[in-house]
């Protein structure tokens, strides 16, 4: 059969690549076999290695920077590349099976049309041009008769390269900015970046310190967070601050491998953290260790509420006007008490009231810090035990550690997050450290450093002048209710089409069958992809996307260092693969935004660095193409503090500890209380906190990260797959006896909207009522089942988001 040779690539080429893994001992399993071998006459010399900047650039906060070694035009295999700053050097056995993914046979060739039914896995080969007209001939006429609301663009997580993926000011922004169509919004990992964006102004993506400043901490609790297996390139940084004396607390249910290495463990119970945070409040406060003098000078304690509507107090309501639309948004423009008894403006009256109600000229008021004492004080330690299961000596100890031994920070990751009452425990959480004053300097902050600061991203780039900007904005869960009632919040509904890039969503949205219903209620689906996931495989047309080595592009966020590193363009793209960027301009012409849309790879490297933050660093591209990595966050030897000296990225530059505007991320929120969102609050989980519905469905199923994948990523690396070999559900040894369950059995896993069969493992740090199994397994993967397929869609009435461990089941041997 003769090659077919696309880009330089050729089937020939490709099994070419196997071999030189092969020689180059990188294929696991192959090692060489020397019996039965004749002897040559001459030995052949290697072919000359290439050796070009990489980066891995999936969602797992790594961001490592790799050599691509090249031979013969083809990756044979990667290694460890330094940085500018060596404590940030970093490989895991991911990045080092990048061949794997390379070369992989379940890399997608070819443009597909589908000839079968969705998800039939049947296909035929079309071309390139083939592919777009149709594309573009649905897309069209859908806008032309539904209006531009009727597409969607569905994104994840799968690529956080700048100019090929989801980084901030990446490529698909723009073409959904340029293109005008619909957002449809996954609503994953949301409750969290919510509540703390509304507390210190940013994500908590955003609101950590660089990682080498954990050393400057003298406590780190690490609250719902398992770096050991999730973020394994931090966990150096907080083993070197404990060698250094920094106590480390873990908070968390289960027993984790980041438990075992830390000086204290405290077992809450799962979507009780909300709870635990405030009664460790309510016993600082008792005890006088909160930090008056940054409540008072960095955060909005003093501010006056008005008890008749929770805003606010401003001069406005004194003179009988009304507020500027930009004063009502800004803290900074309220009045404080005076200590002798007259009101004044934020910043301007010297040593403010932090405690009390009053009345100013007939408005009652009281300040926003003694309304928050009067929420601590329903939660006094006793309460937070009983709620919790964390005993009282337990909360006292790890609440004055956490209060003086300082400066402390707050390690936390997803586990508060992914709850049905996630942004309530977050918020709990980012309200402990703002009243210790445990955020906006060295050693102390609480979130996590995924994007120090805003990293590079150039908004510009994101939507560019003249853009039509997203036509809509439809949450994923709520596109089955917005199918049946045909209106999505009161508006008119008529989504036709859907495309899907960097995502795998039918394997890592809550509730698989769910989107899988909504999917097939589009007449026409679209996916762009480097591998066929189950996402592909329900699409109508699927177009094959480059590896990261096969296209330039730059790393500037999403990553636990401060630095922005360049990827080289190593390989051609296999077969007829194509950059995500290349994909999307010549649809833009097809769609009729190519004018506002189209750039090169070059234009928009160039653009990323014209930026004043980038000049006021002195991160220029010439530099970036001579050295491969600029620094973007903090300085040579001197650690990114986020906050630093207190001035946060809220509109007033405080810490709003009271939200006087709350807005809810959930399109359905009308009726809400929103007393439930002004201060710190807590109710119980949807599903793990419902006594009732746990006499039918006892067991919590959480999901757990691999060491092994990002997501559903690298399911397709058979050198990891020799390894991680199987999915499995891990029991508690007290559940397991209770169900007669041994290592090796088979179980099952049940609830209301599904079931999956899996292999039994044991694992003694799980507490009774507890399993875990590991997430990104595609459906193929299961014994039987799919374990998305168990997990509840249903998110917040207030805030948008993916429960994922607030999850119920019942469990059977089989």
């Amino acid at each position: 059969m003769a090659d077919h040779s696309t880009h330089g690539f050729t089937r020939r080429s490709f099994i070419k690549g196997a071999a030189a893994l092969t020689a180059a001992g990188a294929l696991v399993g192959c090692s060489p076999q020397t019996k039965n071998l004749e002897e040559t006459d001459a030995k052949q010399e290697a072919p000359e290695t290439q050796i070009f900047s990489g980066v891995c650039r999936g969602n797992c906060a790594g961001g490592c920077f790799l050599n691509v070694h090249v031979r013969d035009g083809q990756v044979v295999r990667t290694s460890m590349r330094e940085m500018p700053d060596p404590q940030y050097n970093r490989i895991c056995m991911k990045g080092l099976s990048h061949p794997h993914r390379i070369y992989s046979d379940e890399r997608l060739k070819y443009p597909l049309r589908r000839s079968g039914e969705r998800g039939a896995d049947e296909w035929e080969r079309i071309s390139w041009d083939e592919a777009l007209d149709e594309i573009a001939e649905k897309w069209n006429g859908y806008v032309k008769e539904f209006g531009p609301a009727s597409v969607g663009l569905f994104t994840g997580s799968g690529n956080y390269g700048l100019v090929n993926g989801m980084s901030t000011g990446g490529v698909t922004s723009r073409f959904l900015a340029a293109s005008g169509i619909a957002y449809l919004n996954q609503t994953v990992d949301a409750a969290a970046n919510f509540a703390t964006s509304r507390l210190l102004g940013m994500g908590y993506y955003s609101t950590g310190n660089e990682p080498a400043d954990m050393m400057n901490a003298k406590t780190i609790l690490i609250w719902g967070a398992n770096p050991a297996i999730s973020q394994i390139q931090n966990m150096h940084f907080l083993m070197e601050a404990r060698d250094n004396g920094t106590k480390l607390i873990a908070i968390d249910p289960m027993f984790s491998q980041t438990a075992a290495r830390c000086d204290e463990w405290v077992p809450v119970k799962p979507g009780t953290d909300g709870a635990l945070a405030l009664g460790m409040m309510s016993y600082i406060v008792e005890q006088g260790w909160q930090d008056l003098d940054f409540l008072r000078e960095h955060s909005v304690a003093a501010c006056l509420v008005k008890e008749s509507d929770g805003k606010f107090l401003r001069q406005a309501d004194l003179d009988g006007s009304q507020p500027s639309a930009d004063d009502a948004k800004n803290a900074a423009t309220s009045l404080v008490m005076g200590k002798d008894g007259t009101p004044g403006l934020v910043g301007e009256v010297a040593d403010p009231e932090l405690e009390g109600s009053f009345e100013v000229e007939g408005i009652k008021v009281s300040t926003a810090y003694q309304l928050l004492l009067d929420r601590i004080a329903e939660y006094p330690v006793s309460k937070a035990a009983e709620i919790s299961g964390v005993s009282e000596d337990l909360i006292k100890d790890v609440a004055e550690q956490y209060a003086r031994n300082t400066p402390a920070s707050i390690y936390t990751f997803f586990g508060l997050d992914h709850y049905w009452n996630g942004h309530w425990s977050q918020g709990c959480v980012g309200t402990l450290a703002i009243l210790t004053g445990n955020v906006g300097k060295a050693g102390a902050f609480c979130g996590f450093q995924e994007c120090l600061g805003s990293g590079l991203g150039n908004a510009v780039l994101a939507s560019p002048e003249g853009a039509p900007g997203q036509a809509a904005k439809y949450n994923a869960p709520f596109l089955t209710k917005a199918f049946d009632e045909g209106e999505y919040a009161g508006q008119p509904f008529n989504l036709k089409m859907a495309m899907f890039s960097h995502t795998n969503a039918v394997t890592n949205m809550a509730d698989r069958n769910d989107t899988l219903s909504w999917m097939n209620r589009c007449e026409f689906l679209v996916g762009a992809d480097m591998l066929m996931t189950d996402t592909m495989r329900y699409c109508d047309i699927v177009l094959p996307v480059a590896h990261w080595f096969e296209k330039e592009d730059v790393f500037v966020s999403y990553a636990t260092h401060p630095f922005a590193l360049l990827q080289e363009k190593a390989i051609e793209p296999a077969f007829e693969s194509r950059a995500d960027i290349d994909i999307f301009n010549d649809l833009a012409d097809r769609v009729g935004c190519g004018d506002l849309f189209k750039i090169t790879t070059e234009e928009y490297i160039e653009q990323v660095f014209q930026t004043k933050q980038a000049q006021a660093m002195g991160a220029d591209l010439a530099t970036l193409r001579e050295k491969k990595a600029v620094r973007q966050a903090g300085k040579e030897g001197e650690a990114y503090v986020y906050g630093e000296g207190g001035v946060f990225a809220t509109t007033s530059k405080l810490a709003e500890l009271y939200v006087e505007n709350p807005v809810g991320s959930n399109p359905y929120t009308e009726g809400w209380d929103l007393a439930k969102e002004h201060l710190a609050y807590w109710e119980p989980a949807l599903q793990v906190g419902d006594e009732a519905r746990r006499e039918t469905y006892p067991i919590q199923l959480l999901s757990e990260h691999s060491r092994f994948r990002t997501h559903t990523q690298w399911f397709e690396a058979t050198m990891l797959k020799e390894i991680d070999t199987e999915p499995f559900i891990k029991l508690s040894p007290a559940d397991a006896a209770t169900y007669g369950i041994a290592t090796g059995d088979r179980v099952r896993a049940y609830n209301e909207l599904g079931s999956v069969v899996l292999t039994a493992q044991i694992n003694p740090g799980l507490p009774e009522g507890m399993a875990t199994c590991p997430k990104g397994w595609e459906a193929k993967e299961f014994i039987e089942g799919s374990f998305t397929e168990l997990f509840t869609k249903e998110g917040n009435p207030f805030c948008s988001n993916q429960a994922y461990f607030d999850c119920t089941v019942a469990i059977e041997k089989l």
